[in-house]
């Protein structure tokens, strides 16, 4: 799987985020970073939990996505 880009609009800490990642970028390693507070670990769990969750056909983590979203 390749992630092609990331883009938030309102989540917590993060506002009007978009990471595009080049498929031909070598190695396949992306830091992020920014000040304390700015968004980096919310970010990587939003990330786990929307591909996670997505592909899960169980209703329980679909309404934990619905329920962490709104």
């Amino acid at each position: 799987m390749h992630l092609k880009s990331i883009k938030v609009n309102n989540f917590r800490a993060l506002k009007n985020i978009q990471i595009d990642f080049e498929s031909d970028f070598s190695p396949r390693i992306f830091p992020l970073g920014s000040l304390n507070g700015g968004g980096k670990s919310t970010l990587l769990q939003l990330t786990f939990i929307l591909l996670h969750c997505s592909a899960s056909q169980d209703p329980d983590q679909l309404t934990f996505i619905k329920n962490l979203l709104s």
